[in-house]
């Protein structure tokens, strides 16, 4: 499959990756504490706990993720797996720095049980001389795959699909630098690579790249039925297969070192964001670190639940319409992708702004293939919705100020549809996805 940006506009996104990561480190070394009159640099909460966690975990010794008393974090470990690894690289050239004063630091919570100060001194010198470079940069390298992507659904209006890329290197920037979770943005570009692959007829490929997005965030497990349901049926043990593989591995160390707090993290999937949407009064208290916390997290697990049933039957129905002949193209696996994607925005009770990025950078890979009026109408509702996600109002009100700019979001970037093609009298059962995507 062809396509007028296939090679030509990977300058233009090498440039804004450029761009993005020159950013993310100004930001971290120097922008937000200057901006805040302070000095030093800038981890922010949850990032922050997960360095926290790779700086007390050796390699041979990472199976308590989870646990309190190393780094209670209730994020997926795949991050912070690579962050070990970078920690411990840094252990061994012994890449520390003299601890800046505490009225000159500026940062997030961290465990009560580490050692604070010789925690900062460590943690500050590493994370400033590799980690956050190294985090900066895997932040930024999604938008590569953002580009390959798009260059899958030709005909695409030049300046708009640049726009898009800006749009979206911009939301990443937010959600990574400003909020702390370039984890996130690690799964957003595997699963946009892993889409690309699977678009390409590298079936095997792709299904490794979605398993390593959903370690890096379930959240991209939304997208991942709909993509299932594009496989031909004989492929489709093996894709499942390679998805799981990964996730599994990740988890088995954490649930053998430390089962309770495992299935805790898994099962209940507390949150404690600071926004709450009317679901909050039917959600659960959680005590998840001890009683002094008690009833501010709350399990988010059922809620999701229901966001996953929403996708899933969104690919029942994707799978019906190909088995009976439909092709969709690259610009509508995208937008169901998106629509996918959004569904979590509806079920949360507690909400944290960054929660809403992933549907949007999806959306915006389809800024090139809409009409300029169409396209200005979604960018304002983009705005909107990142305002309206990150204003404290009454639940009611603050639900209706991000769902109702979402939802004409997706709605002003729906492609149109694409024919029905009667493949049934082939006795050829299709190997390469390309031959179910239409040109």
């Amino acid at each position: 499959m062809k396509s007028v940006f296939k090679t030509n506009d990977r300058v233009f996104a090498g440039a804004a990756t450029a761009v993005l990561l020159m950013a993310t480190l100004w930001w971290e070394f120097f922008g937000h504490n200057f901006l805040s009159g302070t000095r030093g640099w800038w981890i922010f909460g949850d990032l922050n706990l997960m360095i926290s966690g790779a700086n007390v975990s050796t390699l041979s010794g990472v199976t308590h993720f989870y646990t309190p008393s190393a780094t209670g974090s209730l994020a997926p470990p795949g991050f912070i797996y690579l962050l070990v690894v970078l920690d411990t690289i840094a252990r061994d050239f012994n890449l520390t720095m003299p601890l800046l004063t505490a009225s000159h630091l500026r940062f997030g919570q961290t465990n009560a049980a580490l050692n604070i100060r010789n925690h900062y001194e460590y943690l500050y010198g590493s994370a400033a001389v590799l980690l956050l470079p190294c985090i900066a940069l895997a932040s930024s390298l999604p938008l590569l795959a953002f580009n390959e992507f798009t260059s899958r659904m030709g005909d695409l209006r030049r300046w708009q699909a640049r726009g898009g890329l800006i749009i979206a290197g911009c939301l990443l920037f937010w959600m990574s630098a400003q909020w702390g979770h370039p984890d996130d943005a690690v799964s957003i570009g595997l699963l946009l690579w892993g889409t690309t692959k699977l678009i390409d007829g590298k079936i095997g490929m792709a299904g490794w790249l979605l398993g390593a997005s959903l370690v890096m965030q379930p959240v991209s497990g939304l997208a991942i039925p709909l993509l299932i349901a594009l496989i031909p049926m004989r492929k489709m043990p093996g894709f499942i297969g390679r998805i799981v593989v990964i996730p599994l591995l990740a988890v088995i160390p954490q649930a053998i070192g430390g089962w309770h707090y495992t299935n805790v993290a898994l099962r209940l999937q507390p949150d404690d964001g600071p926004f709450k949407t009317p679901l909050f009064m039917l959600a659960t208290p959680v005590s998840v670190f001890g009683s002094h916390v008690a009833n501010v997290f709350v399990a988010a697990a059922p809620f999701r639940t229901v966001s996953s049933a929403a996708a899933v039957l969104v690919a029942g129905v994707v799978f019906w319409m190909v088995c009976k002949g439909w092709r969709p193209r690259v610009d509508q696996i995208a937008w169901m992708m998106a629509l996918c994607l959004s569904f979590r925005m509806a079920v949360e009770p507690v909400m944290w702004p960054y929660y809403v990025v992933p549907a949007l950078v999806v959306a915006c890979t389809l800024a090139g293939r809409i009409s300029l009026p169409r396209l200005s109408v979604a960018v304002l509702a983009m705005a909107l919705t990142v305002v309206g996600v990150s204003t404290h109002a009454t639940p009611w009100l603050y639900w209706m100020s991000f769902l109702i700019p979402l939802a004409i979001t997706i709605l002003a970037l729906c492609p149109p549809a694409a024919p029905f093609v009667d493949n049934r009298s082939s006795t050829a059962s299709p190997v390469r996805i390309s031959r179910v995507v239409a040109s």
